[in-house]
C-alpha cells in the first residue's frame, strides 16, 4: 500500500524573514545564547529589545 506524499507549501515553511533580510544582531552580555536578529525595518524593535535586555546592537554584513 502506497502512503500519500505530503508537501508543505513554501509559504507555510518559512513564516519570518529570510536570512538575507537580517541586518541587525542584538547580543546580551554574559549570556552567549541570548541574542536575536532583526531586519532593517525592525530597527526600532531591535533597539527596544536591546534596551530592555541590556544588550548591544551589531550591524550584520550584507
Amino acid at each position: 500500500m502506497n502512503k500519500p506524499k505530503y508537501v508543505v507549501p513554501q509559504s507555510q515553511r518559512a513564516a519570518g524573514p529570510s536570512i538575507r533580510e537580517l541586518r541587525i544582531l542584538v547580543r546580551t552580555p554574559g549570556r552567549w545564547n541570548d541574542y536575536r536578529a532583526f531586519t532593517e525595518a525592525q530597527r526600532g524593535e531591535a533597539e527596544q529589545w536591546a534596551e530592555d535586555h541590556n544588550g548591544t546592537l551589531e550591524d550584520l554584513p550584507e
